[in-house]
């Protein structure tokens, strides 16, 4: 039995690749403690295509810019200033990053999508680990569907029999759920069909995180 979560997190990180259905660590990273605002993912491992790391990237009020300019485009400043409640200066601030980015454009004052947003992340997994408490593990893993493809529960060993007693809750909401011992040898109960992440917005912000990110593996 662990003693603690992040003895069982430090332990899941050499064994992760397991629940991954590619096989390539040089297009692997390990992401800890990945806070998208649903909550803190313990581990995110996610594959990638090659990329440099950023100098610059989107930050929440960018992505939201970004986001109605790609849902509504042909926006004017005034358009934007009105729709977003940005303070002017920082609405030309967020407009003109987003131009040098090449993520948008201006045409005659009159903003529309430029080139195709640059994601690196081809594929992801989150992963909510627990000694204890299947219940909460489960909410917690469903609420990180908004940016990944799949999500998981990893539990103790030695406290797997409620999950196991529950599997179908899992089932129900397409949450993997899966045992590792203290060897780190990890045995998956369930493993969950890949959807689409629920929120555009959050698949943005992973991305931009991992470009920001130096933790290659």
């Amino acid at each position: 039995m662990f003693k603690t979560e992040k003895e069982l997190v430090n332990t899941l990180k050499s064994s992760v690749s397991k629940l991954c259905d590619w096989n390539s660590r040089s297009q692997t990273i390990l992401v800890e403690e990945v806070a998208m605002g649903y909550g803190i993912a313990d581990l995110v491992v996610a594959k990638v295509k090659h990329y440099d790391i950023a100098e610059t990237i989107m930050n929440d009020t960018d992505i939201h810019i970004y986001e109605i300019i790609a849902k509504y485009p042909d926006q004017t400043f005034d358009d934007l200033l009105q729709g977003s409640r940005i303070a002017s200066a920082k609405l030309k601030n967020v407009l003109r990053k987003l131009e040098n980015l090449s993520y948008i454009k201006n045409v005659e004052g009159s903003y529309s999508l430029g080139v195709v947003y640059n994601a690196v992340v081809l594929d992801n997994i989150a992963v909510e680990a627990k000694l204890k408490n299947w219940k909460r593990a489960l909410y917690q893993a469903f609420r990180y569907k908004w940016f990944s493809f799949q999500s998981y529960v990893v539990m103790d060993s030695s406290n797997i029999k409620p999950a196991l007693s529950n599997l179908h809750e899992f089932e129900k909401l397409n949450i993997g759920l899966a045992e590792i011992n203290l060897l780190g040898e990890i045995s998956i109960h369930y493993k969950p069909s890949k959807e689409q992440p629920i929120s555009k917005k959050m698949t943005i912000q992973f991305n931009e995180y991992v470009k920001g990110s130096k933790t290659h593996q």
